[in-house]
């Protein structure tokens, strides 16, 4: 039997760690079949901030020498029509 292959539309949590301060970042997407959509988040998260990060050993996506850390922290699925709203608006 055929595997059922759907693009899963998601919302994704990054955190941010800029000196004292702290961000949380949103960002929907629609991750197409096949992928894995924490290594998309992953992804995301390591160019966070338009470069490659590098991830130090706490799994946090280091920026502009260690002065800024990014990670993925978190997932929620939405339907099509929630993704689309939302993608027209974040």
């Amino acid at each position: 039997m055929k595997k059922k292959t759907r693009t899963k539309y998601v919302v994704i949590t990054l955190q941010e760690r800029n000196g004292e301060q702290e961000y949380s970042h949103r960002v929907a997407m629609a991750i197409p079949p096949n992928k894995d959509e924490w290594k998309v988040a992953e992804s995301y998260a390591s160019d966070f901030w338009g470069t490659d990060g590098k991830k130090n050993e706490y799994g946090w996506y280091e920026f502009f020498g260690g002065g800024i850390w990014v990670r993925a922290r978190g997932m929620n699925y939405v339907t099509k029509k929630e993704y689309e709203v939302l993608n027209k608006y974040m």
